[in-house]
Order: structure tokens, then sequence, then C-alpha cells
């Protein structure tokens, strides 16, 4: 029985090295959109909703030229 053991443990270190491994599905923050303000204002004619977005995009900002860092 000792071989059916050891095929046992293999398939179980096996999945938990699938299943606890983090990288697989990441998004950078780079690649991402991240929303700093919304606001809504309706509008008087038609009574419609507007809907504003301020949008931050972390691959768009930039040190300050000072340097520094900290």
């Amino acid at each position: 029985m000792r071989p059916h053991r050891l095929l046992v443990t293999g398939a179980v270190v096996t999945l938990l090295l699938l299943l606890l491994s983090s990288c697989w599905d990441r998004r950078e923050l780079n690649t991402l959109a991240l929303v700093a303000g919304t606001g809504l204002d309706t509008e008087e004619k038609t009574g419609q909703i507007r809907l504003t977005v301020q949008i931050v995009r972390p691959a768009e900002i930039k040190e300050p030229a000072g340097g520094g860092g900290g």
C-alpha cells in the first residue's frame, strides 16, 4: 500500500500548488483605471441625469522633478 499513499500525497501536493499560487490571474496596477471622483447632475430641460467620473490612470502619473523619495 505504500505506492498508493505516495500517489495520493503527490496528487494533493500538485493540487495545492495549483490552487494556492496567486500569480495566475493578477492585474498590475499600471494597467487599471481607478475612479477618483464621481458627480451626478440633472439636466433642467430634459430631466435626464448626467454622470461625470474622474479617472486616474496610475501608468500616467509621473513623479515630481525634484526626486526625493521616501
